[in-house]
């Protein structure tokens, strides 16, 4: 199978306003993925989605991803950000080694995983189908830059036939 290595990708962008609240109600006793456990009624709270996504109002985007460069369905663990998915990405979060970034490379907008070699910055797909991108910000010849450090992501789950 051919390596891909388009670059661009189209996103939407929005800035994450905060002046409404979206409270919704939180369950006191946590949801088992394994084996159910016994049921409480009641309420514990109410949780806010944004105090619980966003940290620097200012500073924070919602982004629609378009593709599947974070896909890999033969790994067990992988980001899992798919076509459609709704990125929260905060600008101000100083990314590390392994955190999923958005970064703004020859003209487009990509989602990857970030890696430190020395002065660059190696973007990482998890799909194997897609090549790695080397960044070296700051260089006057090269157009590009970390825009942000994805901190949530919502996905709708998928239905299975």
């Amino acid at each position: 199978m051919p390596m891909k290595t388009r670059v661009r990708t189209r996103f939407t962008i929005r800035k994450a306003g905060i002046k409404s609240r979206l409270r919704v109600p939180l369950f006191l006793s946590r949801v088992h993925c394994g084996f159910p456990s016994p049921a409480t009624d009641y309420l514990e709270n109410v949780l806010d989605l944004n105090e619980l996504c966003i940290v620097h109002p200012d500073d924070t985007y919602f982004v629609r991803v378009e593709g599947n460069s974070m896909v890999n369905p033969h790994a067990r663990l992988n980001s899992r950000i798919d076509d459609g998915d709704i990125l929260v990405v905060d600008c101000l979060i100083e990314p590390v080694d392994g955190q999923v970034i958005v970064a703004f490379v020859n003209d487009g907008y990509v989602v990857r995983r970030m890696k430190r070699v020395g002065e660059m910055l190696l973007l990482k797909a998890d799909n194997p189908s897609y090549e790695p991108i080397y960044m070296h910000p700051g260089d006057p010849g090269e157009d590009s830059f970390v825009f942000g450090t994805v901190v949530w992501v919502f996905f709708k789950p998928s239905i299975l036939p």
